[in-house]
């Protein structure tokens, strides 16, 4: 008696793993794409800079892909999602097996999202890198001037997002900048002069004052006049 209900046991556990196999041969497949590899914090002007879109599209049969749920998983102090739920970790997929949510920073740092198609074990991992403004180009019209304290070098900071009236703090390892500090203008460009008397390889450094940890370097020889 017990070898029958041994063979019984072991009977439906063979049958359970074959469905169990059918069932994930036979699964939802689930792709997504992010528009955007980097968005910014704070939020301070035009939301393009803040906002990325995430498409999510299922692959399968109708009943399984159609009006499907899509449970996602990230954390909720770097972004926020907004979904055709109302449900920020939940979204819904449309007659075209599609789900469109709109990804918002809340917080600098890298996000990283699940997306899973719920009561299967189908699912995809993406990221965002959410960023504080930057200084996203430093360049110069000259890489050479001459040491007479005379001879002048451009220099152009860029932020990003553009942004008004943010002040950029300007220090060189040698000679001088015109001016310690520049604010930008409404496209998030700040301009500055170098010279120097005495020569060598100046680094000179941009950061943004409101954000100390963002900085860009750019280097500048300054050559004695009979070079």
């Amino acid at each position: 008696m017990k070898n029958i209900f041994l063979s019984l046991f072991l009977c439906v556990m063979a049958l359970s793993i074959i469905s169990c196999d059918s069932r994930n041969t036979e699964r939802p497949d689930i792709s997504v794409s992010i528009d955007k590899e980097k968005i910014y914090y704070p939020h301070l002007g035009d939301n393009s800079y803040y906002e990325a879109k995430a498409i999510v599209s299922l692959t399968g049969k109708d009943d399984q892909t159609k009006n499907a749920l899509i449970e996602l998983t990230f954390d909720d102090s770097i972004i926020a999602i907004l979904t055709n739920t109302g449900n920020e970790k939940l979204l819904r997929t449309d007659d075209r097996a599609v789900a469109e949510a709109t990804i918002i920073s809340r917080h600098e740092g890298i996000a990283n999202i699940n997306f899973k198609v719920k009561n299967w074990s189908s699912n995809v991992n993406g990221s965002i890198l959410v960023s504080l403004p930057e200084i996203s180009s430093f360049t110069t019209n000259k890489d050479t001037i001459i040491a007479d304290n005379i001879d002048e070098a451009t220099l152009v900071a860029k932020v990003i997002p553009p942004m008004n009236n943010k002040y950029i703090k300007f220090v060189s390892s040698l000679g001088i900048v015109e001016h310690d500090s520049v604010a930008t203008d409404i496209n998030g460009v700040a301009i500055n002069k170098f010279k120097s008397s005495t020569s060598g390889k100046a680094l000179i450094t941009a950061k943004l004052k409101d954000w100390q940890s963002q900085i860009n370097t750019l280097n500048i020889s300054v050559l004695d006049e009979e070079e």
